[in-house]
């Protein structure tokens, strides 16, 4: 498949003689499929498509050959490679499929008509999009008692499915065959977690987690009380917001949240609140709410703020592995995608930019739309990619796959939500598409991520009793002399140094950072207000080390996080990509001129 590459803006900073200095954030963007591709075991060319669900490579989406008389159509699989897989085809069985697929790891789970039949069934496939089982059928016998009146939109994670049913003569809920046999785990007898009676009614779109076994989902009770909740596969539902949460920002209480997004213990919504619109995420436990964007935030790449009115905006949002993407709009008809990830928020593509040769006349995605890594605990990662479904103004459609250029080393992830785990040292290789860091703990045992902190992080576990596994502190020795803990990392290519983010960094904390030797303390008051600290994409050439430490002199605070390291590849020159001119002679000689100004602003 045919990659677009957007070229970025670079704006020469002549400090200390060195160029280029600002790189802003990139991607690249590969079709998928478009209403030009023929369908497979078919003549004729795809008519239309539902906004794609996204997983490794692959991803699935409903959709119908053009002529079509079937009004929905088949289920289709694809990757980044041109490979097009038919799941469940209209064209030659005569079934429909009636809500956008769910995929996960080379599974798809779907809603479909039956051939020759009028009912309908929930079903998935074997791994590597293999035969199709059924899940669960209209009219079936329902768990609990009763029977099946109507399935919804299933969500599959691990496998396994889950999916929302209402049921005549006995409680409708949500069904999932996660415990083995098809089974009911939050139905209209469940209590209402920080409320009154039992649910009333569910919300057709859930979001199924493999971390912790969850499903999110909206849904009702009597009266007024509505919200967004997380339930276990074994019933223990937690409120995430009702009508009474004051949200994060300008927003004001919640009465009205879109389609939950879930995984890594993360749950994203967008929502409209007393007092204003926008994203917000939280954990699966209903801790640590915060705000992604709202209507007081600068569109990037736009004019003014977002007001996140329009066509379909609750319930365009996705998280993966603690990214969120979302569609955005603003005022004069603007509308794009836009991730936050690694502690920063930008532009993927927006209405009217240039895509494969035209120009966007709308585009949208759903609440499967990003995948990349879901852990830090893997040697090597991947960046995050996001799936999405373009209108153009020939009239023309296409599901694309936009992905970023920038590397992050993110550990932040939601207390509680992931079992602990750690990188023992000394030496833990660790890459994110082929950008290498050699991390390793001084001071310490291993290089940790717990679920003790509100917000994990990577950390020192340390030597002492007294330390804070997740964080990076200190400890005293027997000549009273304190002993830091610090996090090095040295990376095995050229790269733009982007931004450092921080967790639990407090007023008493301080941190000895040093890039190549040149260092600095930073205090709080030396950070954004998001706990960051924006390098200006220093060009750092291979070999380059990065150590960030518990400040030796600071006996009195309680320890910081890293929460996320974000670096750019410096392109090969000549690739067509956002090529640059540089000299590593001249880096290497001035670099150390560069941090220190850098530093010390």
């Amino acid at each position: 498949m045919r990659e677009y590459c957007r070229r970025s803006l670079f704006i020469s900073l002549a400090i200390s003689g060195l160029v280029p200095s600002r790189v802003f954030a990139q991607y690249t963007f590969t079709k998928v499929v478009d209403t030009v591709t023929v369908v497979p075991n078919d003549t004729r060319p795809f008519n239309n498509f539902g906004v794609p669900s996204h997983s490794g490579s692959d991803i699935a989406w409903l959709s119908s050959p053009a002529g079509s008389s079937v009004p929905d159509g088949g289920v289709y699989a694809g990757n980044t490679s041109g490979v097009l897989t038919p799941i469940w085809l209209n064209n030659t069985s005569g079934t429909v499929a009636f809500y956008n697929p769910s995929l996960d790891a080379g599974r798809v789970a779907f809603h479909s008509s039956l051939p020759g039949q009028p009912s309908q069934g929930v079903f998935k496939t074997a791994p590597n999009f293999g035969v199709s089982s059924t899940v669960a059928l209209r009219l079936g016998s329902a768990p609990g008692g009763g029977t099946f009146f109507g399935l919804q939109r299933p969500s599959m994670v691990a496998g396994k499915v889950a999916f929302v049913a209402p049921v005549t003569s006995g409680p409708s809920g949500i069904f999932s065959d996660f415990n083995g046999p098809l089974s009911s785990f939050v139905t209209t007898n469940t209590a209402i977690p920080s409320g009154t009676g039992t649910f009333i009614s569910f919300d057709d779109e859930i979001s199924a987690d493999a971390s912790g076994l969850r499903v999110a989902f909206n849904a009702t009770g009597s009266g007024t009380q509505k919200g967004l909740y997380s339930a276990t596969f074994t019933g223990a539902v937690t409120k995430i917001v009702d009508t009474s949460t004051v949200l994060p920002g300008a927003a004001g209480t919640a009465p009205t949240v879109g389609a939950p997004s879930a995984d890594a213990g993360v749950i994203a919504f967008a929502a409209v609140g007393s007092t204003g619109r926008g994203v917000f995420r939280s954990s699966a436990l209903g801790t640590a709410l915060v705000k992604v964007a709202d209507t007081s935030i600068p569109i990037p790449g736009g004019t003014g703020n977002f007001t996140f009115t329009g066509t379909g905006v609750l319930n365009e949002v996705a998280t993966h592995g603690g990214a969120i993407a979302f569609v955005g709009t603003g005022a004069n008809n603007q509308r794009g995608l836009y991730l936050k990830d690694c502690g920063s928020l930008a532009k993927v593509i927006r209405v009217g930019d240039q895509l494969a040769g035209k120009t966007i006349s709308f585009l949208d995605i759903g609440t499967e739309a990003l995948t990349g890594p879901s852990s830090p605990f893997t040697a090597t990662l991947q960046s995050k990619t996001v799936a999405f479904r373009a209108n153009f103004t020939d009239g023309s459609t296409g599901l694309f796959v936009a992905k970023s250029t920038r590397r992050c080393f993110d550990f932040t992830y939601a207390a509680g939500a992931v079992a602990a785990g750690s990188f023992e040292t000394p030496g833990v290789p660790i890459s994110v598409d082929g950008v290498g860091g050699n991390f390793t703990a001084r001071d310490g045992s291993a290089i940790a991520r717990f679920a003790q902190e509100p917000l994990s992080s990577f950390g020192v576990d340390g030597v002492s009793p007294a330390d804070r596994p997740s964080l990076i502190d200190y400890r005293v020795d027997a000549a009273a002399n304190i002993v830091p803990e610090s996090i090095s990392s040295t990376f095995d290519q050229p790269v733009f140094l982007e931004m450092l983010e921080f967790t639990d960094f407090g007023p008493t904390d301080s941190a000895a950072l040093s890039i190549n030797g040149v260092s600095q303390i930073l205090r709080l008051e030396n950070l954004s207000q998001d706990l960051s600290i924006d390098f200006s994409n220093l060009i750092t050439p291979a070999g380059s080390s990065i150590t960030l430490g518990w400040d030796p002199s600071n006996r009195v605070g309680d320890g910081f996080g890293l929460a996320s390291l974000v670096v750019t590849p410096v392109p090969e020159p000549g690739s067509g990509c956002c090529a640059v001119a540089f000299t590593l002679s001249i880096l290497n000689r001035r670099v150390r001129t560069r941090v220190h100004h850098l530093l010390s602003r």
